[in-house]
């Protein structure tokens, strides 16, 4: 193939480093640690990447691939929620409702390729190819366009790989170990394909994410942090350096890229969030709004008997599903249609709720469960809040009750920040967003743990008091800001932005490649990263030229049906999920 403008072939190339952060990779390059990312910095320009709220994967990839806001794209979080049930479901690219960068390129003639970056999959027949991400279900799904891609990188530099999905407790060094090799291999495999990719299927935008420093930094930094609240020292003797030789390892094959480019290349490196320690304090939300009077459980769920219920569904669920294969789940799903919604619904204890009791909860599905939905009337069948001047009245005091919290050490409020979704969410699907969102990224702020009502345990308390599984899955975590480094072609040389937001990055993109820039975006080009003769006669163009009719109000793929996963791929999605650490 070649490229639709002729020339040198990619015109851009974007990296993504998932979870990077400033705060380790500077450090490190001025040591002479990593050595491509200082030479990024001294020859580009570069800044702090402010993420979306909160700052997770699927949201702030699906910001960076729109230029918009959740509240336009309508793609908030791992799963998404009806409150009219209460059931949940896995999102994908096919939640996303407006269009990417991607698509937008392809319809104005710009050749691209894209390989794995999350929220992918189904992949988007572009005008190049797209190997989906984090959301593809396995190995057997089609996440490879066009077809007949996938067999010709697999004869020419073996298996794709997917993120590694078994990661769980590691509880001992061979598991560790395990993992580590997995993470180098993984990642060095990706460099191989995007080496042949863009050698044999030239594009003028081309892009690859790697997954192995956001892994490797949520269940290491404990090792190599001395100050860490579950520091641990004998690991330490082992562990010290995991997360700086992912980075190295990193910075290792940037450097095999940027050999295999040409130098007029613009490099883009971007993450989608930032990362850093997990903090000591834990609050369980559910039981702290029951505290609150704002939610209820049922009668008797505070009992014993019920206590053991939960844990045996629980623990009957973790082994069922290492003992069914998504098959086998599926098939049970076909034939009791309404028992896999029940199960989670019991094992992530939303069956506990008292509903017509209730005007404030938290989904408890995800690992760090931290919004809270108000139980309207209208928008759940036993909804007991009404919409209007009882609405505003109930999340005001919650606010402030929830701000009167206290971290048991220094006497400060344990959370730091409330959101309401108004503040940081505009568009047509605000009305999937939670209600209130809690700044659990920030630092020393808190985890939060599930609720088990009636166990004794307090609904805030000190994490290092914490033993077994549930104090030592993650020790590190997400910030709000990530890291953006953009070298070559018309960029500034040595320079720091000022302020740069995720959704910069498209219209960015857009500008560079002569395209206008769609109205909708929220995004910003970003002019103080270029040349100002660059500036001066090349005017940013605004326009929707080539962007899908539904560009603000319909999905971007065509398929305004929701997540398209089988029975069978939302099974695989979970357990990806619960490996990877993003659910329990």
């Amino acid at each position: 193939m070649s490229g639709s403008n002729g020339g040198p072939k990619p015109s851009v190339l974007i990296i993504g480093i998932d979870g990077a952060t400033f705060d380790l990779i500077k450090p490190w390059a001025e040591d002479g640690k990593l050595p491509t990312f200082k030479r990024l910095l001294d020859e580009g320009v570069h800044g702090e990447l402010e993420s979306v709220i909160p700052p997770i994967t699927p949201p702030a990839w699906t910001s960076f691939m729109t230029g918009m806001n959740p509240g336009k794209h309508g793609l908030f979080n791992f799963i998404e929620h009806d409150p009219h049930d209460q059931s949940i479901r896995y999102t994908n690219a096919s939640s996303r409702r407006v269009p990417t960068v991607w698509s937008l390129l392809s319809r104005m003639g710009r050749r691209v390729g894209i390989v794995n970056v999350p929220m992918t999959y189904p992949p988007e027949e572009v005008n190049g190819f797209c190997i989906s991400g984090l959301d593809t279900p396995d190995e057997s799904s089609r996440f490879v366009y066009p077809d007949g891609l996938r067999r010709e990188l697999e004869q020419a530099v073996g298996k794709i790989y997917l993120d590694h999905r078994h990661l769980g407790y590691m509880t001992t060094d061979d598991k560790r170990d395990s993992v580590l090799e997995d993470l180098v291999r993984i990642e060095n495999r990706r460099t191989e394909m995007a080496e042949y990719l863009i050698t044999r299927h030239p594009t003028d935008v081309m892009m690859l994410v790697y997954t192995a420093t956001d892994t490797v930094q949520h269940f290491f930094w404990h090792y190599m942090d001395p100050t860490h609240p579950f520091y641990d020292p004998c690991g330490a003797e082992k562990y010290r350096d995991a997360v700086l030789d992912i980075h190295r390892m990193i910075d290792a094959n940037i450097a095999r890229l940027l050999a295999l480019v040409p130098q007029e290349t613009v490099v883009i490196v971007v993450s989608d969030h930032g990362g850093g320690p997990v903090s000591k304090q834990v609050i369980r939300l559910n039981q702290c709004l029951e505290e609150l009077g704002v939610l209820a459980y049922k009668r008797g769920w505070n009992g014993g008997g019920s206590r053991s219920i939960h844990r045996l569904t629980r623990r009957m669920d973790d082994y069922l599903r290492g003992m069914l294969s998504p098959n086998q789940k599926a098939r049970l799903a076909r034939i009791f249609p309404n028992l896999r919604a029940r199960w989670e619904s019991y094992a992530s204890s939303a069956a506990m709720i008292d509903w017509e009791k209730t005007q404030a909860y938290c989904l408890e599905f995800l690992s760090f469960p931290s919004e809270i939905w108000i139980n309207i009337e209208g928008r759940s069948p036993h909804g007991r809040v009404k919409p209007g001047a009882e609405y505003e009245a109930v999340v005001e005091s919650l606010i402030r009750r929830l701000y009167a919290l206290k971290d048991g050490e220094t006497g400060r409020s344990l959370i730091r920040r409330i959101y309401r979704k108004e503040e940081i969410y505009q568009g047509p699907y605000l009305d999937l967003a939670p209600d209130l969102i809690l700044s659990w990224w920030e630092d020393g702020a808190f985890q939060v743990q599930k609720s088990v009502p009636g166990s004794g345990q307090p609904s805030v308390s000190d994490g290092t008091r914490e033993t077994g599984a549930s104090a030592a899955s993650w020790s590190g975590t997400h910030r709000l800001h990530g890291v953006l480094l953009m070298k070559g072609g018309p960029l500034r040389r040595a320079a720091t932005l000022s302020k740069a937001h995720i959704t910069d990055v498209a219209p960015t993109l857009l500008h560079l490649m002569g395209v206008p820039v769609p109205p909708e975006m929220d995004g910003s080009v970003l002019l103080e990263a270029f040349e100002d003769t660059f500036t001066r006669s090349c005017r940013v163009q605004y326009g929707s030229e080539g962007a899908p009719e539904h560009a603000v109000n319909g999905n971007g793929n065509g398929n305004g049906n929701g997540a398209a996963y089988t029975a069978a791929e939302s099974e695989k999605i979970k357990e990806r999920l619960k490996g990877l650490g993003y659910i329990e």
